[in-house]
């Protein structure tokens, strides 16, 4: 293929992959009055967003390092999208989740009666295409324009429909993200821009090699911490505050576009701003992974502590999550692994764990931990769906989870700082605890009399996506050596 056909081609897929989810969410809003054409519509455009996603990223290692500028805004300032091995393969992942999060979504608004559907479908839309956009991000100012729609867009999601302490949640989940962006993640691409090479991505990093240590930790603690949606503390208030919106919203957030995005953002940059930097002896290292540590013990501890199955999720897929960002300051083939294995599997069984109980409250109206007893008897399809998201969150072998965490004890061993796979594996049974009682106790415990509440509850709609996220975590087994060739590009030059 010729370079002119290979960045026509190239163009087309970028444009494909954004596009499409703007379409759905018009969609949404256009067809509001007509049900059936709205949901075919808004499916369509998931789908074949996320083949275009997959085209993409397929593409990605042949095409790395091409860059598709977008529009200028100001001198040096450019809106500009960047083709390369890690960011294709994301949005590959996060389409498909949000494909099947939104097939799933219609299932669950004709099952539960509930209303505002066409309203939830273009903030969805609108909040994938932010998320993608920001995945996909060529320079630190297209990731922080990036960054602030995917605030605002995530928290209209949560407001749809809200009233009292979910309004409340939706606000909050506003003003923690768009000051931390602000007051953190701005300053540090202005400053970055001015001190490095650069604000674009660029494999190997930004930095010249006489840059101050103090200078380039100032830096990354800034754009670290200035990602809320990562929900690494003391940045993370928003993720109970944001979690009682229905289902579909919470596998929008915790498993497609807010929570694994705002990780992999702290993954690229590390990796495309700061990797030469993380040879040397870092402070800002030490303070993300000792954050990162309590990230993942605290929030962990924190969805112990509650009843609502939203909000012990939500907890536990921030805290889970928090290992991607010890992953990124490893500066190692090993780390960038343990990032996309681990959010491979959060991703994905953060999905199938939101809509498996989003079926379940269809069909029977529980949703409290306690309430789930016996349940699996009643719908066993759907519960055995939750088990394995449970067991691959937690990264228990041989699922899909448990590459994530290997790799991530290999690299901190190789960064020598081993004291972090302990706290790893002391999160990981805090989120064991917390999750696994209720997939056991859903099989272990007698069935529930006249369970259901609607004898259609879980529908077709809602029970085909659940299956398909099972498949997604099992075909991780069948994918680790392929994904480590894929990344081969990120290697020749990368941390």
């Amino acid at each position: 293929m010729a370079v002119g056909d290979c960045a026509i081609t190239a163009d087309l897929l970028i444009a494909a992959t954004l596009g499409l989810p703007l379409v759905q969410a018009a969609a949404g809003l256009l067809l509001a009055r007509f049900s059936l054409l709205r949901d075919s519509a808004v499916a369509a455009c998931a789908i074949i967003g996320a083949a275009a996603a997959a085209s993409l990223a397929l593409e990605a290692p042949r095409w790395n390092g091409l860059e598709a500028r977008l529009g200028d805004f100001g001198p040096g300032l450019s809106l500009s999208v960047l083709i390369e091995p890690l960011g294709a393969f994301m949005a590959a992942l996060t389409a498909l989740l949000g494909a099947m999060v939104t097939v799933f979504s219609i299932g669950y608004h004709r099952a539960s009666g509930l209303r505002h559907g066409d309203r939830r479908q273009t903030a969805a839309g609108l909040t994938l295409a932010a998320a993608l956009a920001a995945i996909l991000s060529g320079n630190l100012a297209t990731l922080f324009v990036c960054v602030m729609g995917l605030a605002a867009s995530a928290s209209a999601l949560v407001a749809v429909g809200a009233e009292g302490e979910a309004r409340k949640g939706a606000q909050t989940t506003l003003a923690i993200m768009l000051a931390v962006a602000a007051g953190l993640l701005l300053p540090a691409s202005v400053a970055l821009g001015a001190v490095a090479d650069g604000a674009s991505f660029q494999p190997g990093g930004v930095f010249r090699a006489n840059a101050s240590a103090l200078a380039i930790s100032a830096l990354m603690l800034l754009t670290v911490f200035g990602v809320a949606a990562s929900g690494l503390l003391p940045v993370s208030g928003w993720v109970g505050a944001a979690a009682a919106a229905p289902a579909p919203v919470g596998a929008m957030l915790y498993g497609v576009a807010v929570i694994p995005v705002g990780a992999f953002i702290i993954l690229k940059v590390c990796v495309y701003v700061f990797s030469g930097a993380l040879q040397r002896d870092l402070i800002a290292t030490d303070i993300v992974l000792a954050v990162s540590a309590a990230s993942t013990v605290v929030l962990g501890l924190a969805g112990l502590s509650q009843q609502d199955l939203r909000l012990r999720l939500a907890y536990v897929l921030a805290g889970q999550a928090a290992g991607v960002s010890a992953a990124a300051v490893a500066a190692s083939p090993a780390g960038v692994l343990a990032a996309m294995f681990q959010l491979y599997a959060l991703s994905s069984a953060g999905c199938l764990a939101f809509m498996a109980a989003g079926a379940v409250r269809a069909a029977t109206g529980r949703i409290a931990a306690a309430d789930m007893a016996g349940i699996g008897r009643a719908i066993p399809w759907t519960m055995a769906g939750f088990a394995v998201a449970v067991v691959s969150i937690v990264g228990l072998a041989p699922f899909a989870g448990a590459w994530g965490k290997f790799w991530l004890i290999v690299a901190v061993v190789d960064a020598e700082r081993a004291w972090y796979g302990v706290v790893a594996a002391l999160g990981a049974v805090v989120s064991f605890a917390a999750l696994a009682s209720v997939a056991t106790r859903a099989f272990s415990d007698p069935a529930p009399k006249d369970p259901f509440k609607r004898a259609d509850g879980a529908s077709l709609l809602m029970l085909a996506p659940i299956v398909f996220g099972v498949v997604i975590l099992t075909a991780l087994l069948f994918l680790v050596d392929p994904i480590n060739v894929y990344f081969a590009p990120i290697w020749e030059v990368g941390p």
